[in-house]
């Protein structure tokens, strides 16, 4: 096998841009016809231009490296990273940098080879689910067994202050589009999530089809109590499990908190329910995905850095959601031919030494590929930064400018809304306005601006924020982090 591109610049091949034009520059100026006069250097000369001609440039970069998996019996999955700056400053105090790490999957999905789904609904039945709720529930229910396919697997588990299976796992067939049970759920006692969530994970164990891509959707409108913690242990455990746990809020009373870590810590997500259209298309949104996924359980390891620390993550992309600080993250499901997208914020520790390499985050990306003789698949990630005493000025690239600006927004209504239960209240009006403003400015999203504008007069005149407004406010800016172009559209 002939020396790779990455090798002829004496790199790794997760080495960054910024190490890649280096190293090129570095050997062009040893190499350059010019200044070596060896017929040799000649020939390694046009080896590195073709290298870096390649490498410089992002899209014939990912090709090269999925060509190169390919070849060598490996999956075609590659990452990339983009940094907000291209190095790190020499000054004494810290600096924060972002970084947009993408995974890559270059798999076509074939019919033969798509996967089998296995969801288990989690139906909140307690007494203030009645009327409303709980017909939304049912028509969500009904559009589940439409959208699956008949090879698929499906239960559904009821709870209030005790559990019961209302369907066991069933391969779905059509007679379920009108099923009876479903129809006659009925509400009445408490909230008790963690019995649904047990309920829920041993149903889902029954099929003993590890291959499924097994997914627990809980549906509540409320707090649970005493049993906060045993939800998150069973969380962890489900996602150990690789099963993915999601959650539907109805309505302003749901704690929103808890039910984003709890979902995160197993790669699954939390959202607002406000009309049965909202919920239909979720249903609509997680089953295409689910015959889509092409690897599952995808983890991210992370190793400890004495340099930096990491201090927030947020999942952009195939959905929008919050992800726990831990050494093991949760990221979901990577689909066939798509990609996952993880904003990272490292704050790096002051008085740094030129021409040092920062390593911000080191660690490996684990997940489980059904389809593959082998079906663990590792993948090393390396997130690093040099320090620069005199550093170029450069651009940031636009799509982590976009994300970065977004998450702004998203950080804005999260400080308001600590600072309005907190009882300071001009801050809390003076964040919403700018918030607000920063809204009213793009086309997409004036309606949501107009909600905020509203709820930081409220809250200026001293009546507070009104829950459902709250909600929605939260989960509209989380929603302005998802690409325009990859939302998925109604039937």
């Amino acid at each position: 096998m002939g020396v790779g591109l990455f090798e002829s610049l004496g790199l790794a091949n997760n080495a960054s841009p910024d190490e890649i034009r280096r190293a090129y520059f570095d050997a062009a100026r040893r190499l350059h016809p010019d200044a070596n006069p060896d017929p040799d250097a000649a020939n390694q000369f046009m080896v590195i231009q073709k290298a870096y001609d390649v490498l410089s440039n992002t899209e014939k970069r990912i090709d090269y490296l999925i060509s190169q998996a390919q070849s060598e019996g490996r999956a075609p999955i590659v990452t990339q990273s983009q940094y907000s700056v291209e190095s790190l400053l020499m000054i004494p105090e810290e600096q924060y940098v972002y970084s947009l790490l993408e995974i890559i999957n270059a798999e076509e999905a074939k019919s033969h080879v798509l996967p089998t789904s296995n969801i288990c609904l989690v139906i909140d039945k307690s007494t203030s689910m009645a009327d409303k709720r709980i017909d939304m529930v049912k028509k969500a229910a009904y559009e589940l067994m439409k959208q699956l396919k008949q090879d698929d697997w499906v239960s559904i588990v009821t709870f209030s202050d005790r559990a019961e299976v209302v369907i066991p796992p069933t391969r779905v067939k059509k007679s379920m589009l009108s099923d009876p049970r479903i129809a006659t759920i009925q509400t009445g006692g408490g909230t008790e999530i963690l019995r649904g969530l047990e309920c829920g994970m041993d149903v889902l164990l029954q099929t003993g089809n590890t291959d499924a891509n097994r997914h627990m959707i809980l549906l509540t409108d409320g707090h649970t109590y005493g049993d906060e913690e045993g939800c998150l242990q069973l969380a962890q455990r489900a996602g150990d499990r690789g099963i993915i746990v999601s959650a539907l809020g109805f309505g302003s009373e749901w704690n929103d908190v808890f039910l984003d870590r709890m979902t995160g810590l197993s790669g699954g997500t939390a959202r607002l329910v406000t009309t049965i259209d909202d919920l239909k298309q979720f249903i609509r949104n997680q089953v295409s995905s689910l015959s889509k996924v092409y690897a599952h359980n995808v983890t991210l390891r992370i190793e400890e850095s004495a340099q930096s620390s990491l201090v927030d993550l947020f999942r952009i992309y195939p959905d929008a959601s919050p992800l726990p600080i831990e050494s093991q993250v949760r990221l979901g499901n990577l689909p066939f031919n798509d990609r996952i997208k993880i904003l990272l914020e490292f704050k790096i520790n002051p008085d740094l030494k030129d021409e040092d390499t920062i390593t911000m985050l080191q660690g490996a990306l684990m997940m489980e590929i059904p389809t593959r003789k082998e079906p663990l698949n590792r993948i090393e990630i390396s997130l690093r930064r040099t320090v620069r005493d005199d550093p170029e000025k450069s651009v940031p690239p636009r799509e982590l400018v976009e994300a970065i600006e977004k998450l702004t927004l998203y950080r804005l209504q999260e400080k308001a809304r600590a600072e309005e239960a907190a009882g300071d209240h001009a801050n809390a009006t003076r964040h919403l306005k700018n918030l607000a403003t920063r809204l009213l400015q793009k086309r997409e999203s004036d309606s949501l601006g107009k909600m905020v504008l509203s709820e930081a007069e409220k809250i200026s005149s001293g009546k507070g924020y009104s829950p459902e407004a709250e909600k929605r406010i939260k989960y509209g800016t989380r929603a302005l982090l998802l690409p325009m172009s990859k939302e998925p559209q109604d039937d």
